[in-house]
């Protein structure tokens, strides 16, 4: 094997660990995404906002005629909502009135009950 192979074959090993590196990180940041929902919006469940009432108008969402939020602890204008018609079937959905965004409805998050469990367990 000559020295430009040689060469070729260490910038081919470099390559495929910053793949793999970058690979990693990426996976990482995604499960922790997912993973950091309950420590993001801790709670306690609070009334929704003027702000975030606005948001839900605006955007047409009528599936939060009974709904609870939760503010981020990390963006002071990020509130996780778990929205309901009959106080059964709960919705996730997420507003940020500054830029006036919403998403969902999606999923409960696994570890953040809705309102109406959160009650139940402080009046036992």
């Amino acid at each position: 094997m000559g020295t430009t192979d040689l060469q070729c074959v260490i910038s081919l090993i470099r390559c495929g660990s910053a793949l793999l590196v970058l690979a990693w990180l990426a996976s990482a940041a995604s499960i922790s995404s997912t993973l950091s929902l309950a420590h993001r919006y801790p709670g306690p469940w609070v009334e929704l906002t003027q702000s975030v009432r606005h948001v839900l108008n605006l955007r047409n969402v009528t599936a939060c005629n009974q709904a609870m939020a939760r503010p981020s602890v990390r963006h002071s204008d990020d509130y996780l909502l778990y929205c309901s018609s009959d106080a059964r079937h709960w919705t996730r959905w997420r507003v940020l009135p500054a830029v006036q965004k919403v998403r969902g409805p999606a999923e409960l998050v696994e570890g953040i009950p809705p309102p109406h469990s959160a009650r139940a367990r402080h009046s036992e």
